[in-house]
């Protein structure tokens, strides 16, 4: 049986209301949380055997001051809702940014064999920033960590990866003083004179690009006050990313299983024939797996034994595939 409202938790209740802000959906979801918690903790203690007053004083008591309690609580409520014009309007915006970006994610994909990683995250997470924000209920108020400093030290960070971790090149012009003076060079003593090779870079450029984004990402998300609401966001982000990378997995690992199996019978049929097989041979005899529309590119000449595939792909057909008999695989966009 529900006990009924005890007058003091009815102060109570309209004192924690009054605190949140006056009556509003958001105050009223929390007051009615409160007092279902008071009258559970309350019917507990009732059938342990306590008195009803008791059983009130002391599940008030434990919730304390409702200044304090609505003060504690501020903070990770999201405020009311906007207008209902200006929430759908927000809605269309985000749903609008991450389309946009993922699409082009979708796009960049598509350019090389396997991911171009720091490219595809730098297009698949520069949406998620914009789209957070521009959603309604999940950013509402300023956090520490995104502070002025964490910022500043950001872009110093990702300045020095640019300038100090990619290659920079120099172009030096020797040009004679006259037009009867000859300039001559010792080789060896230029070369000594000249920077030496650094070798490779520590981070591709389009690494470091996609390493700020996904700081701004994460500095985005952790704005966002609920923790629920955290992890569907980034579910939701990771999720977005597998089903643009997935579908273009599936489609290479398809087009890796037919070049082989095609290279198998291209040289098949070079040792019992003697000779490569033409490009019309290969049209009208090869049997495909799946992919029918390959075309073969035959060695060009009798010292030649290379050949190799090309594929337009399914997913873009903008972009293709490319497979050379040494098993090198590469993306044609």
């Amino acid at each position: 049986m529900r006990e009924p409202l005890h007058s003091r938790a009815s102060t109570f209740l309209e004192a924690l209301e009054a605190a949140l802000g006056g009556p509003g959906q958001r105050s009223a979801e929390v007051v009615a949380e409160v007092q279902s918690d008071l009258e559970a903790a309350v019917a507990a203690a009732i059938a342990r055997g306590e008195e009803p007053a008791a059983a009130w004083a002391r599940a008030l008591d434990d919730l304390g001051d409702p200044q304090e309690l609505a003060a504690a609580m501020r903070g990770p409520l999201p405020p009311e809702r906007p207008a209902r014009a200006m929430e759908h309007a927000r809605r269309a915006a985000a749903v609008l940014v991450a389309g946009f970006f993922a699409y082009t994610a979708w796009a960049v994909r598509s350019w090389d064999y396997g991911d171009r990683l720091g490219l595809f995250l730098f297009f698949g997470a520069l949406g998620f920033p914009p789209a957070v924000l521009l959603w309604p209920g999940i950013v509402w108020r300023w956090n520490a960590l995104f502070s002025t400093v964490n910022a500043v030290a950001l872009v110093v960070l990702a300045g020095f990866l640019v300038v100090g971790g990619t290659h920079t090149v120099a172009t030096y012009e020797l040009a004679a003083t006259g037009a009867d003076e000859a300039l001559l060079v010792d080789g060896e003593a230029l070369a000594a004179a000249l920077p030496a090779e650094t070798g490779e870079p520590l981070l591709e450029r389009e690494h470091v690009l996609a390493l700020l984004i996904l700081a701004a990402a994460g500095l985005v998300l952790s704005l966002i006050q609920q923790a629920g609401q955290r992890r569907r966001v980034l579910l939701i982000g990771a999720g977005i990313l597998v089903l643009i990378d997935l579908p273009y997995t599936i489609e290479e690992h398809l087009f890796v299983r037919e070049a082989r199996h095609a290279a198998a019978w291209v040289e098949a049929e070079h040792a019992r024939t003697g000779s490569w097989p033409k490009g019309e041979e290969f049209t009208e005899r090869y049997e495909p797996l799946w992919i029918d529309d390959l075309w073969y590119s035959p060695p060009v000449s009798a010292e030649d034994e290379t050949f190799s595939f090309q594929w337009p792909r399914y997913l873009q057909h903008s972009a293709g595939l490319g497979y050379h008999s040494d098993g090198t695989i590469w993306g044609n966009d």
